[in-house]
């Protein structure tokens, strides 16, 4: 006779995971900010990409168009730099990873966006 297997008391549950997908940015403009963001140099924040402005070394500044940023546009257009404009400030603070709302970020080193 076969000698039948031990019984034991543990329970096979499921393992639910969740695979991280990356999420594909329809926007190049988003995806070129991203990548500045992660590779780069980047400065966000109103005050801040003023003050970089002044010191110089910008290479483009992307801004969101549901915010007043009329007197950095200005700054931008009289220093030749570059405006990116973004819908909205929520997907600025999205795209650079942060969990508020950003109007306005300049990028120092593009590292491996193509702006």
């Amino acid at each position: 006779m076969s000698n039948p297997e031990p019984k034991t008391n543990t329970k096979q549950g499921k393992v639910l995971t969740r695979k991280r997908e990356k999420k594909e940015l329809l926007d190049p403009n988003l995806e070129n900010l991203r990548l500045a963001a992660e590779t780069g140099k980047i400065v966000y924040g109103s005050r801040e990409v003023i003050d970089v402005l002044k010191r110089g070394n910008v290479i483009a500044v992307f801004l969101a168009k549901n915010k007043d940023n009329n007197n950095i546009r200005e700054i931008c257009r009289n220093r030749n730099i570059k405006v990116i404009d973004i819908n909205t400030s929520l997907e600025i603070g999205q795209t650079i990873g942060k969990p508020f709302l950003v109007s306005a970020v300049a990028v120092l080193d593009r590292g491996e966006s193509k702006i």
